[in-house]
């Protein structure tokens, strides 16, 4: 039974997961924010040190993607499933698999992880909108 459910939703799976990578390439994260050269060398400074953990196929880390691409952010991405080394990294430091994980660390201690896509733009939003 399993087999044949596997056979069965592979076909579901791609085409999917193809929606999702046209999504990605073609959809509009929006209007771009546009900053002063000083303020956008602040916030380039700012988040420096930040990740975001993801992969390519996940519609929820599209939403991330195209939300740090909006605000005109410089985060490091990190595909965990490209890389085992950053998916080793994602579960020792949140003890979770799970994507999109924002990583702000901190220079007294690991930081702050935060999950879900939605709290992760709002907190961006907050943050660089300006």
């Amino acid at each position: 039974m399993e087999t044949f459910l596997k056979i069965l939703f592979t076909p579901v799976r791609l085409f999917f997961r193809t929606l999702v990578w046209f999504y990605d390439r073609f959809g509009s994260p929006g209007v771009a924010v546009t900053r002063a050269p000083e303020r956008q060398a602040a916030v380039d400074a700012e988040t420096k040190t930040w990740i975001l953990y993801h992969f390519q196929s996940c519609p929820f880390c599209v939403r991330v993607r195209h939300q740090v691409t909006k605000l005109g952010l410089k985060i490091e991405m990190r595909d965990v499933l490209r890389n085992k080394e950053f998916e080793k990294e994602l579960k020792d430091g949140t003890g979770l698999y799970q994507v999109p994980c924002l990583q702000i660390p901190s220079l007294d201690g690991p930081g702050q992880w935060m999950f879900e896509s939605g709290d992760i733009n709002e907190f961006l939003s907050q943050q660089f909108s300006k």
